[in-house]
């Protein structure tokens, strides 16, 4: 299937079209570091199909959901009603709430607390009011790497001027634990992506 194009610069679309869209983000730079097989396979691969998000995965956007837009959460979300499929009644009642569902993420009411309470702690955090204010959210911006003519492209939380914001999700906050998490995860090659593409603009 033939990705969409984006000019360089600014645009406001959405995550599903940024994810979808033609560019070198910093998850397709992290899987080509870990071998260029890997890549292929899941963004060339016209056989591969997608994996479902595991629940750490889930967790995160939803948090970042609330946080960030809380006004695409029925969009994006389904809360799952506690029913008994092993009963006539509670299967149809869930064959009738998936089918209202969607392509929605489906989630249980204690995801949804959970979730609540920590996107509710992020929002009354000084330092994050502080970086909202006047912020450009979820702005995509796609720019064409000098050196190889590449078009790439990063996704900023936050952005106000030479500002830049990211939220992030983690079972352990202590300093040793997150730094790990960074690198692991490729928070400091994103945060370098972000870098160049505020450069380019």
């Amino acid at each position: 299937m033939t990705k969409k194009k984006y000019a360089p610069g600014v645009h406001i679309i959405s995550n599903d079209d940024y994810h979808s869209s033609a560019g070198l983000s910093r998850s397709a730079l992290k899987l080509f570091s870990r071998s260029p097989a890997h890549y292929w396979h899941e963004y060339i691969n016209p056989k591969y199909q997608k994996l479902e998000p595991s629940p750490a995965m889930v967790m995160g956007n939803l948090v970042h959901t609330l946080s960030l837009e809380p006004h695409l959460f029925d969009v994006e979300y389904a809360i799952a009603p506690e029913v008994n499929k092993r009963t006539k009644a509670g299967k149809a009642e869930w064959d009738e709430f998936t089918l209202l569902a969607g392509p929605r993420t489906v989630i249980t009411t204690e995801d949804y607390t959970i979730a609540k309470d920590m996107a509710d702690a992020i929002r009354i955090n000084q330092v994050f009011n502080a970086c909202m204010h006047d912020a450009k959210v979820e702005h995509s911006i796609f720019f064409e790497h000098l050196e190889t003519g590449l078009m790439m492209k990063a996704r900023p939380d936050i952005w106000d001027g030479a500002v830049v914001a990211d939220i992030k999700t983690t079972a352990d906050a202590s300093p040793s634990s997150f730094q790990r998490d960074a690198v692991s995860h490729g928070y400091f090659l994103q945060a370098a992506m972000i870098n160049e593409a505020l450069l380019s603009l």
